[in-house]
């Protein structure tokens, strides 16, 4: 037996490590992993995994387009088309040419995204004056419209809604402007009924 043993230990090193020419046997045997479907080892057939989609990515104007939309959708239901006056402070279609004023955009021609931006400033900066709405030029009266299209109208529903009223209300906003300057900026328009004058 002890030369048995010695023999053992020859061949194995003194270090535990495989000496040339001896084999070595590993103390957990090794077994061949089972496959599924397509190769998964997990048991999941990948030939029935979903494939993700690409993410789809909306165009800026689009997506400045319904959300002028949407706000219009909100306001219209909420605003009394009956001959009141309101104060409409801007007045802008897709393209149109403005050499009175700049656009987000920097330059006189304003897009959906700048007309966005514009109601957006105008309904902030008088939220605590008055009530801002959205309308379009084809919502009231006799449906204006400029180069075939409709306007987005950006309206302030001041509480005296006769003409002296809101004439009174535009001055007093905009005290630095001539009356010429006004007449772009602020000016008192009648929401009548459809297929009436706007006045």
């Amino acid at each position: 037996m002890a030369v048995l043993v010695v023999a053992v230990a020859v061949a194995v090193g003194q270090d535990g490590g495989a000496q040339p020419g001896s084999s070595s046997v590993s103390a957990v045997p090794t077994e061949p992993r089972e496959t599924f479907g397509d190769g998964d080892p997990g048991g999941h057939d990948l030939s029935e995994e979903p494939i993700p989609s690409a993410t789809t990515i909306l165009d800026p104007e689009d997506e400045a387009l319904s959300a002028l939309h949407e706000l219009n959708g909100q306001d219209l239901p909420t605003v009394s088309l009956e001959g009141r006056y309101a104060a409409q402070l801007a007045s802008k279609t897709v393209g149109i040419v403005d050499p009175n004023q700049v656009a987000e955009n920097g330059s006189h021609t304003f897009y959906a995204q700048d007309i966005l931006a514009e109601h957006n400033h105008l309904r902030q900066r008088f939220a605590d004056e008055t009530r801002i709405v959205l309308l379009l030029s084809t919502d009231y009266g006799r449906q204006q419209l400029h180069e075939g299209q409709p306007l987005w109208v950006t309206f302030a529903l001041v509480s005296d809604s006769s003409k002296e009223g809101v004439a009174s209300w535009c001055a007093a906003q905009f005290p630095s402007l001539s009356a010429e300057a006004l007449e772009n900026q602020c000016v008192a328009r009648r929401l009548n009924p459809l297929g009436t004058s706007a006045g």
